[in-house]
């Protein structure tokens, strides 16, 4: 049970529980003055049979305020933290956490080893449906994908994709490749692929990011229409499939060369708060 839980079920008129300054009889809802899209998010985890940690619930709840403060959060679709150690809490989407394909929770196929360090595919058959289509989720042209990967090696596998005109590879050939719509340039060589790797179009613009430092660009002259097809993590088209452990991942609108890095400043300080970092 987490703490969340543990206050709304222990709440009276005559009891008061004293957490981060806030009282249950305060008129606050449970979590002790969590943002309510964080609490929403450890209510999940809650249901799912979790028990939070009163640092777990500290760190979702930062990372919710400083994605908001950053102006990322209105921004994003879908943001996989991989909190809870099974199948049953990584699936969960910090953005709408409700157990519906609408709400792009992740359902997994195949392979996979889940734990508190986050979710491992096995590289030959793993992979997570997201259920969410650029053509229809994102706007024309802003796209924005990520993700924060514990393990490495020199294997080509997509870590993110819906085919060929929508995806990132870490890597193909020692290099990021990501194509959006069409676009993309390949990377110089990356030494690994530990850390955040993240890739965004805003119509105008093509950049690569790796632990928020851009290292690729190409500009985009001409607009095209979002790419047809449901995104998913691990795998190309039943090909490519990846073998490297997933902590975090992140679909968006396009983000500023700013919002990049501070997107990856906020996963990474999350990531130490989980003490799982890279």
């Amino acid at each position: 049970m987490s703490w969340a839980k543990y206050k709304r079920l222990s709440s009276s008129k005559d009891l008061s529980i004293f957490r981060r300054g806030t009282t249950a009889s305060d008129g606050g809802g449970g979590g002790g003055g969590n943002d309510p899209d964080a609490q929403a998010y450890i209510d999940a985890l809650d249901a799912a049979g979790y028990t939070v940690s009163g640092a777990e619930e500290t760190a979702i709840n930062t990372f919710v305020l400083d994605l908001k403060a950053d102006g990322i959060w209105t921004k994003s679709k879908a943001i996989y933290p991989f909190i809870g150690g099974t199948a049953a809490t990584h699936k969960f989407n910090l953005k709408d956490p409700r157990d519906l394909d609408a709400a792009f929770r992740l359902t997994f196929f195949g392979g996979w080893t889940h734990s508190a360090t986050g979710a491992l595919p096995n590289g030959t058959n793993g992979y997570a449906q997201t259920y969410l289509d650029p053509s229809i989720d994102l706007p024309e042209d802003s796209s924005s994908i990520g993700i924060y990967l514990r393990t490495t090696n020199s294997n080509n596998e997509a870590a993110i994709a819906n085919g060929y005109n929508f995806q990132l590879f870490t890597p193909y050939s020692n290099k990021y490749w990501a194509t959006l719509n069409g676009w993309g340039p390949l990377t110089p060589d990356v030494a690994d692929s530990l850390g955040l790797a993240h890739a965004g179009i805003d119509g105008s613009e093509f950049n690569v990011f790796k632990n928020g430092v851009k290292i690729a660009q190409m500009p985009v002259d001409t607009r095209r229409a979002n790419a047809a097809g449901q995104i998913t993590l691990a795998t190309r088209a039943s090909a490519f499939y990846l073998s490297k452990e997933i902590a975090f991942a992140h679909l968006s609108e396009s983000v500023t060369d700013t919002e990049a890095t501070d997107l990856y400043n906020n996963v990474q300080a999350l990531q130490t708060a989980l003490n799982r970092e890279v």
